[in-house]
């Protein structure tokens, strides 16, 4: 169930950055994505002591983060 919904997400974004691919601010969204993604993951690991599970959470907490970021910057 993890890896299906991890799946749904990936697909989901892949759609999302299809879509900015026409932005001049690409580049900038893919470095938001990864940042957020890396550092939320490393955090809920070290910080946290969750392990692996931690860092499927925070990968999952930065790719909302990054979406709520890429969305606002749409508006």
């Amino acid at each position: 169930a993890v890896v299906l919904g991890f799946n749904i997400l990936g697909g989901a974004f892949q759609g999302i950055l299809r879509g900015f691919e026409r932005l001049p601010f690409m580049a900038l969204a893919n470095m938001v994505r990864d940042v957020t993604w890396t550092v939320s993951s490393i955090g809920l690991v070290i910080v946290a002591g969750w392990g692996v599970e931690g860092a499927l959470w925070g990968t999952l907490v930065g790719a909302v983060m990054f979406l709520v970021i890429a969305l606002a910057g749409t508006v």
